[in-house]
């Protein structure tokens, strides 16, 4: 049986998944709880629920426990088991004196439980204490992801910051020589930007910065790491790839800077190129020789005109 709501899912409506066998207790279930504005969804076995819940991921799971095919227990502790629906509140729907029941569930990682029959009051009760629940351990790991990518990305583009350079430089050299894979390392600086932030302010500067990343990455492999080393210094570890692939990646990285029309702070258009150092890890170098290396090559490409790659 099926209950009739919303085939999508709004932003600002959190939804319910009941489960329980008895056609009866889903209607009475669905009429409190779609007053209260949630989405409900509803199945009657164990496969259903467990299938709606992957599907659709709900905000919280009502769960009968006696249900025949498979058990409520049985279907919580899947639940909890997969990563996917492992923070979902459980909460067990039990007959008023079966205490082990509800010992048994809160073992299986239930997160709270009902006695049948309810009063709607206290059903509306536990459902809103699971959610904020939930809530608080979301924003938590909201707060705890985005720390950690701050910690391993620049604020400004996105990309890599160059502690995290140096943390995947040293992997990827490593595997270079574990495995025998080839490694290029790019330094790109981008020509002149002093001057776009004297004549046309920061805030510009920042824009183009912010642009640059996203082209250089969009003619980069998955594998290819891409930094900010610095100021408009960027860095591109071209992996398992030698000297003559790395050129041709500096090369396209060039022209598609070169190409294309960057947009200021006040959306004027503006143009602007990158000089590319490129340099292939030698035989028992170091991650910093390597690097020193292609700074060089940039060096060079700079001294000798800028807009051009240079190969160490």
């Amino acid at each position: 049986m099926t209950v009739e709501v919303d085939a999508i899912r709004t932003d600002n409506r959190e939804r319910i998944l009941v489960v329980d066998d008895s056609e009866t207790n889903l209607l009475l279930l669905t009429s409190i709880l779609q007053l209260d504005g949630y989405e409900i969804e509803t199945v009657q076995s164990g496969p259903e629920a467990l299938q709606e819940a992957w599907d659709r991921l709900p905000d919280l799971v009502l769960l009968d426990i006696m249900m025949p095919e498979m058990s409520g227990l049985e279907v919580c502790r899947i639940l909890k088991s997969d990563a996917r629906t492992s923070d979902v509140p459980i909460i067990f729907l039990t007959a008023l004196g079966d205490v082990p029941d509800r010992v048994a569930g809160l073992e299986v990682g239930g997160d709270d439980y009902i006695a049948k029959p309810f009063h709607p009051d206290e059903l509306r009760a536990r459902i809103r204490a699971a959610l904020r629940t939930k809530q608080a351990r979301d924003q938590l790991r909201r707060e705890r992801e985005s720390l950690a990518s701050q910690a391993v990305t620049d604020p400004l583009t996105g990309v890599y910051n160059r502690r995290m350079l140096e943390t995947r430089l040293t992997e990827e050299v490593t595997r270079s020589r574990r495995y025998g894979h080839r490694l290029t390392c790019l330094m790109l600086d981008l020509d002149h930007f002093k001057r776009i932030n004297d004549q046309h302010g920061h805030p510009t500067g920042d824009a183009m910065l912010r642009q640059f990343a996203i082209l250089t990455q969009s003619c980069l492999r998955g594998s290819d790491v891409l930094a900010r080393y610095g100021g408009e210094e960027f860095v591109i570890l071209v992996t398992e790839t030698g000297l003559e692939g790395a050129t041709t990646t500096a090369e396209k990285v060039r022209r598609t800077i070169e190409d294309h029309c960057f947009q200021g702070s006040e959306g004027q258009a503006l143009r602007m190129t990158t000089s590319i150092g490129v340099a292939e890890l030698l035989s028992e170098e170091t991650p910093e020789k390597v690097l020193a290396r292609a700074d060089k090559a940039l060096y060079e490409a700079k001294r000798t005109g800028r807009n051009r790659v240079v190969c160490a």
